[in-house]
């Protein structure tokens, strides 16, 4: 029954916002209900309003010039990864392997306050 619900739900949801591929992402090899979905009030308007971009894969990473594995270039403010646990298992490995060096803790909390401050209120 709670299967039947979830089925429903998602498919009305999609029906609403349209496949992924709609937005640049990539659509699952599975049904939307098969796995647990992750879904943000914010995400979708920040897509519709160019907020964010999506992008193809990543070649490398040199602070904010960023090379994409298609040969284009951008400068960007945020990276998120996804799925996470793949993309920080390649980070970690770097970070290990000391070919990536962290920001201090100093410069983590000055980036996440100034990162807070511009956050869009919902």
């Amino acid at each position: 029954m709670l299967q039947r619900v979830i089925k429903l739900v998602f498919g009305r949801i999609e029906r609403e916002i349209g496949r992924p591929s709609t937005w640049n992402l990539p659509d699952p090899d599975f049904p939307v209900w098969a796995e647990r979905p992750t879904l943000s009030d914010g995400f979708f308007s920040a897509l519709g309003e160019r907020r964010i971009q999506v992008r193809g894969e990543i070649a490398s990473c040199d602070r904010k010039l960023i090379p994409f594995v298609d040969g284009s270039v951008s400068e960007v403010d945020v990276i998120v990864w996804a799925p996470l646990s793949e993309q920080q298992a390649h980070w970690l490995v770097e970070v290990l392997r000391g070919t990536i060096e962290l920001p201090s803790r100093a410069v983590q909390l000055r980036q996440a306050v100034d990162a807070a401050r511009t956050l869009p209120v919902f």
